[in-house]
Order: structure tokens, then sequence, then C-alpha cells
């Protein structure tokens, strides 16, 4: 039991360091750091609850799509060496389901949702079984991972739609520079320049997401098992320059659980975090027994 302690203080004193590095190095030397290492450097406020577990969740997810986009890149340059029609090697390609990445994005979602309970769970104060809770996350993250999935391939064909445009209309483009433009998702503008960014970004979303998705579940359960006790839940932002003027005004904000701090535009942005593409913001909840 000691050496376990001894080992995760030994783990957060590293990871303190390490964040003490990267602070300085966006102080000191922020127009010296290429693009593509921005994103990676981009970490969560301090003051975020359960933020070390969010961090390493959203290298691991970054991974996980990195690897992804590998394969579709390798498949893209196999089938455009074996088949006569462009637009059948890409067909090929884009209806292929990596399942692969959907079991692991579905793995790390089910934890970052579980991790959502937790934190729930040691704000609320109140005894309850959240077992049904967990089963309900799970139920989400497979029904949300095969979206993203479906909704990464649109972005890329989107993107290969645009290149195929400039290969016809560009004497010179040839299909390698449709297979170069995929990999470095320059025609992509919903996930940024670079296939680094486009990757960190969708991870950083997505855990936001599901730890949301998590809290939101058990503090909607905890209300229906419980309609004495009131549920408040409160939006926090990144303390930094990055916070955007979508969700500066929130900060602070606090509403019942069962209403939306923004108006729901879509499923992508359903009154919780996260507001846009690469949103870093968190909630947290509060409990009061009612009067009534």
């Amino acid at each position: 039991m000691n050496d376990k302690l001894t080992k995760r203080d030994a783990l957060n004193q590293l990871h303190d360091m390490l964040e003490g590095y990267i602070d300085m190095i966006h102080e000191e030397h922020a127009d010296c750091i290429p693009d593509a290492w921005k994103a990676s450097l981009q970490r969560r406020d301090k003051r975020e609850p359960g933020r070390r577990d969010k961090q390493l969740l959203t290298d691991k997810i970054y991974s996980a799509i990195r690897k992804h986009m590998g394969r579709v890149r390798d498949r893209l340059k196999e089938f455009v060496g074996i088949k006569s029609d462009m637009w059948d090697a890409i067909r090929n390609v884009l209806d292929w389901q990596d399942d692969d990445f959907i079991r692991e994005v579905i793995r790390l979602l089910q934890v970052a949702g579980v991790g959502g309970i937790s934190l729930f769970k040691d704000k609320i104060g109140v005894g309850f079984d959240f077992t049904l809770v967990n089963a309900e996350v799970a139920k989400w993250a497979s029904t949300h991972a095969i979206q993203l999935a479906a909704d990464i391939s649109k972005t890329t064909l989107d993107a290969l739609q645009k290149s195929v445009e400039t290969f016809i209309s560009t004497p010179g483009y040839s299909m390698g520079d449709i297979v170069n433009d995929l990999i470095n998702s320059k025609l992509s503008p919903l996930y940024g320049d670079n296939v680094e960014q486009r990757a960190w970004n969708i991870a950083t979303t997505e855990v936001t997401r599901a730890y949301a998705q998590g809290q939101q579940q058990g503090a909607d359960a905890l209300s229906e098992q419980y309609p004495d006790v009131k549920v408040i839940k409160r939006w926090f932002t990144n303390y930094d320059d990055r916070v955007c003027d979508l969700c500066f005004p929130l900060d602070g904000a606090e509403v019942p659980e069962d209403e939306n701090f923004y108006e729901p535009e879509s499923d992508y942005e359903d009154g919780n975090p996260p507001r846009h593409v690469n949103c870093r913001c968190w909630m947290d909840y509060t409990t009061k027994i009612t009067d009534d």
C-alpha cells in the first residue's frame, strides 16, 4: 500500500514538474513554438477536478485518432494503386469501418464518462447507487463512438472532394497530392490546418463531452430518485488567453441540473460543455434540500 502511494506521489510530482516546464515555454518562448506543437502543449486548468485523468484520456484518444488516420492513409494509398477509378478508390476507403478505432474510443469514452460520474458522486454528499447510471454511460459511449467515427469519415470525404476539384482544375496535381492533402488535413476547416491539430481538437472535445455526459446522467438520476434534492450545476472556463467569446460569458453561470447553459443547436452542442470544437470548459455541481 505504501509503495503504491509513493509511486502515485512520485508521478504527481513529475506531472507538476512537466506542467511547470510547459508553462515556462508558453510564457517565455511562445513565438518559437511550432504550430504542430501548440495543441499538445495546451493543457487544462489546474483548478479543474479530475484534470490529470482528463489530460491522460485526451492523450490516449489523440493517439487512437492518429492511428486511425494512418490506417485510412495506408488504405487510400493501397486502393489508389489498384483501382483505375479514383472515386471507386475513395469509396472503398471511406466505406471501411475501422473496428479497432471504434473499440478503443468506446473504451476511452466509457472511462471518461464514468470519471464524470465519480466527480459528481464526490460533490453531492448524498448516498446513491450509480450502477444503472454507469450502464447508461456505457451505452452512450458505444453509440457516440460509432457516430464520431462516421463524422470523421464525413469530414475526410469533404476534404477529398475539395482536393479532387483541385486535381481536376490544376495542371500537374496528382493523386499523390490528394493523399498528401488527406494526411495533412489542409482541406478540413472544421478541425484545423494540420493532422496534429485536428486530432488534438477532437480528443479535447470528446473528453470534455464524456465527462459532462457522465456528470449530467448522474445528476438526472439523482433528481429522479430524490426530487426534494435540488441539484445545481455551474460552468467554469479555463483561466487563460484561449478562452473564447462563446464560453467567456458562461463562466460562473449556474442553472438547475435539468436546464441548459445555452440553447442547444445540435447533438454536439447540447446545452452543456463542450460549447464548440476544442472546448476545455467543465461543470461542477452542488445540492441542497428544498423547503417543499
